[in-house]
């Protein structure tokens, strides 16, 4: 399943990152480029160190949260086994 996240905002913005996932990959997304598939510079201060996960699930993409900080999708919160559309 191909997946492409696009940084909309900020030092990063415009930089893309595509995935090829098979069925139970994730990427991580955050501010520990050590863990995180798509690591975000430290100037993203809104964001954890480990702020999301995206996994493929019987053909679509879910998200997982830290439960912590909250994740906006658009301007909506996304919560845990949320369906990510395109």
């Amino acid at each position: 399943m191909y997946l492409q996240l696009e940084i909309l905002d900020g030092p990063m913005r415009g930089e893309q990152f595509p995935f090829d996932l098979i069925e139970g990959q994730e990427v991580r997304v955050g501010r520990d480029q050590g863990v995180c598939e798509v690591g975000l510079s430290e100037d993203y201060v809104r964001v954890s160190r480990q702020h999301c996960a995206l996994r493929a699930v019987l053909g679509r993409i879910r998200i997982r949260t830290n439960k912590q900080n909250p994740v906006l999708v658009g301007k909506e919160p996304v919560f845990d086994d949320t369906v990510l559309d395109d």
